[in-house]
Formats: C-alpha cells, sequence, structure tokens
C-alpha cells in the first residue's frame, strides 16, 4: 500500500522541519515521488511517501511520533492509495 502524510508543524521554523524529515526518514518514509516515465520530484515541504505493508492506524502513529518528537505542536493526515501518479508541470506546454 501507498501512504502520502501531510504533516504541519504550527508555530514552526525551517529547524523545525528539517528534524522531522530527518525523523520520517529514519521511520521509512520518502520525500521524492516518482512519475510513470520514472523522473523522481522532491514532495512539498511536510509531505512524505511510504510504500509499506502497514495499517493505516499504524502509519499515523510512526507520524505522529516523528510530529511530537519537534516539540511543536501539530495536525497530520494520512492518505492511503492503492495507486498514486505523479503529474508534473500539468497544464504547460512542456508536459
Amino acid at each position: 500500500m501507498i501512504y502520502y502524510v501531510v504533516i504541519e508543524l504550527l508555530e514552526a521554523g525551517p529547524e523545525d522541519y528539517e528534524k522531522l524529515d530527518g525523523r520520517m526518514i529514519l521511520s521509512g518514509f520518502g520525500k521524492t515521488a516518482k512519475s510513470k516515465k520514472g523522473d523522481s520530484y522532491n514532495l512539498s515541504r511536510g509531505v512524505y511517501r511510504s510504500q509499506c505493508r502497514r495499517h493505516a492506524s499504524d502509519v499515523m502513529d510512526i507520524a505522529r511520533a516523528a510530529a511530537n518528537s519537534t516539540g511543536c505542536k501539530n495536525e497530520l493526515m494520512t492518505i492511503e492509495a492503492a495507486d498514486a501518479r505523479w503529474f508534473p508541470n500539468v497544464g504547460s506546454e512542456t508536459a
């Protein structure tokens, strides 16, 4: 299963997101998505991707622990997808 996690750190600075990135990466989440062609794209700040066999509630628990480790109040959303595709440059002439 593919999971995307969106984490908003409230009243946070760039260093808080750097700490969050490190914790999420150590927990098996990535900061990139791949297009159908295999091109890799960086996800926005606070957005992470994981492809694993965990249950959605486990993914949420891992993300919550990482967010809490920053010391910032936070809000998060977990998205479970059987398939996900990245469409860069939608609407541009180079797409």
